[in-house]
């Protein structure tokens, strides 16, 4: 690590050592603590989010009967639906699931599965961050003989999450010839609702999967506006100045990311300093 990038992350130490989510601005559902994050541009190459929760585990390679275990446990909730229901539902997914990666077998290059795992305070492993997780969404990942990346994952029912700023655009990829190809291909299981399948493609595999991740607002990007939300939280002291200023002073193009599913989220704020590196903090939010 750089020395000054080094001196800036002591400082950034020292800021958020006794910052929680639970005040005003962010007004979680319990005090989660603040913890840096450090992107080292020599030592881990360029930053880019999805690298950033692969390199703490949350982002993680699995088989193929792992990602359909995941996949098929999105409708076992028993505090929503029936056992029957649930049964129901596998039945009539499973096929459609198995006709899908046949098909990608098939047309697509570099076949990879993962999962997402994200906090429950209440099971699962602490991941490499300090917080728990537990899995939570299954993706499939290939690239086109013409050079496309496709990621695909089931689509999820989730809430507008609290506003952190204005949400970066989305960049619509141009459809080659061999992607419309695919997409014909692949229509009939897109459009039954049994499936729950979405796909997106991108230059490359990080942006592929963090499209389809913000095409189901499991991932929601904002650029940094310089205060948290006061209405998060109202009536709770406002902690974050300095971490604000830190923000104003030593970084730039600063993003916050919200990772998460209808209650459980993981915000990272991280910004790039002048030597290059990317710093920041990541917390936990619970929004009921």
């Amino acid at each position: 690590m750089l020395p000054e990038t080094q001196k800036l992350l002591t400082t950034l130490e020292t800021i958020v050592k006794n910052l929680t989510s639970g005040g005003s601005g962010i007004g979680s559902e319990g005090d989660h603590p603040f913890r840096p994050l450090i992107w080292s541009i020599s030592e881990q190459g360029e930053f880019s989010f999805v690298k950033l929760i692969e390199a703490s585990r949350l982002l993680t390679e699995i088989s193929l009967d792992e990602l359909i275990e995941v996949w098929r446990n999105r409708f076992i909730r028993p505090g929503r639906y029936s056992e029957a229901s649930s049964n129901r539902m596998i039945s009539q997914a499973l096929p459609k699931y198995h006709s899908l990666i046949e098909i990608l077998q098939t047309e697509l290059e570099e076949l990879r599965f993962f999962k997402i795992q994200t906090y429950n305070e209440k099971s699962g492993k602490a991941g490499s961050d300090g917080f728990r997780g537990y899995d939570l969404l299954g993706l499939i990942v290939g690239q086109t003989t013409t050079g496309d990346w496709v990621a695909f994952t089931q689509k999820v029912e989730l809430p507008d999450s609290a506003g952190f700023g204005e949400r970066l655009p989305r960049y619509n990829y141009p459809v080659s010839e061999e992607l419309s190809s695919l997409s014909e291909q692949i229509k009939p299981i897109l459009e039954d609702s049994a499936s729950l399948i979405v796909f997106k493609a991108s230059l490359r595999e990080d942006w592929a999967i963090e499209e389809v991740l913000r095409s189901i607002r499991f991932l929601e990007i904002y650029s940094f506006r310089g205060v948290f939300d006061v209405e998060q939280g109202a009536g709770y002291p406002y902690e974050y100045t300095n971490f604000e200023e830190f923000i104003a002073t030593h970084l730039k193009d600063t993003r916050v990311y919200v990772l998460g599913n209808d209650a459980l989220y993981r915000l990272y704020i991280i910004g790039k300093c002048t030597t290059g590196d990317w710093l920041g903090a990541l917390t936990l939010a619970v929004w009921t």
